[in-house]
């Protein structure tokens, strides 16, 4: 009786422990399960611009307007939209781009353009009467503190392409008819986002971008800033 008495006790004791680690496994893939749905998810969406050109070749003439919203500015923004279900924080924008490629290519296809690279790591280019200064770091490499889920705030974050890029794209544009296969095939340039979640947990993506250019004419040129997801760490 005694020896049954035993049996039955060990084998209580086996199935209290398997029981517990049975236990302790399923809180801890609920846990990850909760942490994973409550992370903020940085993408890159959609950009399609008509670029508005004119005969005053200069740095105010260039004109972006947006393809879906209509608005017009200045600027070429990328969209970045939070599409999870926390923020993300301690954001950087990393563009890695071939600039000699780049600078190559329009000083082999545009007469008369100069550019030239400073020690001080600035770049600045000379067309006719345009002309403008670009600094190399500060438009490769953004920052931003944080930013909300779309669920709550439903618009992107705009980051601003290098504008140096969006000039050459705009003087090519200005000789149309001499760069017209140049500027179907111009080189691609690579992004990667870096950000935080809440518990202070590392994330990034990455892509190569290019221009994608639908038609051209010599007041406007229709393109999309096409995205190709290259990289990205598991959460």
């Amino acid at each position: 009786m005694t020896t049954i008495v035993s049996i039955f006790a060990i084998i209580a004791a086996i199935s209290t422990v398997i029981y517990t680690i049975i236990t302790v496994k399923t809180l801890k893939e609920i846990r990850k399960q909760r942490e994973t749905t409550y992370l903020p998810n940085v993408i890159l969406g959609e950009s399609s611009y008509t670029m508005l050109a004119n005969d005053n070749l200069n740095h105010s003439s260039i004109l972006f307007e947006d393809i879906r919203s209509k608005i017009k500015s200045k600027y070429c923004y990328l969209n970045i939209y939070n599409i999870g279900l926390a923020s993300a924080k301690n954001l950087k924008f990393t563009f890695n781009i071939n600039n000699d490629k780049f600078i190559d290519i329009a000083n082999k296809e545009i007469e008369g353009l100069s550019i030239s690279k400073l020690k001080n790591g600035f770049l600045s280019m000379d067309y006719k009467q345009y002309k403008s200064g670009h600094n190399l770091t500060a438009q490769t490499n953004r920052e931003k503190d944080f930013l909300i889920p779309v669920n709550i705030e439903n618009k992107s974050f705009q980051l601003e392409l290098p504008s140096y890029l969006v000039s050459i794209l705009y003087i090519l544009t200005y000789d149309i008819e001499n760069n017209y296969e140049v500027l179907k095939d111009l080189p691609n340039f690579d992004l990667e986002i870096e950000y935080e979640d809440l518990n202070n947990k590392k994330h990034w993506i990455g892509y190569k971008l290019s221009f994608n250019i639908f038609s051209m004419t010599k007041t406007d040129v229709i393109f999309e800033i096409k995205k190709e997801r290259t990289t990205a760490n598991k959460t």
